[in-house]
């Protein structure tokens, strides 16, 4: 960066795009603690494309860190503070994300064992023994990711 202009309008640039990312993963980690895990899917498009700019103004941000220190001290502390917010967030996405997978990953096995389970007919032989285990076939879970 060669003027304080350029810093500024950069500076502008990579808010926006924390805004902007900020505001997806928000809503994403509220749709996912409101249990509604297709809509937050649908969210991630967008999610990916502010993601792509925000990296590549950050990217940016490091090569010339020491240039937007020089020019503007106030404005590279904006960005470290704005940066830290942004992280705090990510985290409560990410956690949010983390505990959605393992409620879906113990309902799976939950049902996956039930299914496996063998069941016994509740009958008895002509010595009134309980009969021998009976053992049902092989039966799989299916998972239906697109609904």
């Amino acid at each position: 960066f060669s003027s304080l202009k350029d810093v500024e309008e950069f500076s502008n640039s990579l808010t926006k795009a924390m805004d902007d990312l900020t505001e997806v993963i928000e809503a994403e980690t509220d749709l996912v603690r409101a249990g509604k895990l297709v809509a937050a899917t649908s969210l991630q498009p967008k999610k990916n494309q502010h993601a792509e700019t925000y990296i590549a103004l950050v990217t940016r941000a490091k090569t010339h860190a020491q240039s937007i220190r020089q020019l503007s001290p106030s404005l590279a502390q904006h960005l470290s503070s704005a940066q830290a917010v942004f992280k705090s967030t990510l985290q409560i996405n990410m956690a949010a994300l983390a505990t959605a997978r393992e409620v879906s990953e113990g309902l799976i096995k939950g049902v996956a064992k039930n299914m496996a389970r063998a069941e016994k007919p509740k009958t008895y032989t002509s010595a009134a023994a309980p009969s021998a285990a009976y053992q049902a076939p092989a039966t799989g879970v299916a998972v239906n990711r697109s609904a």
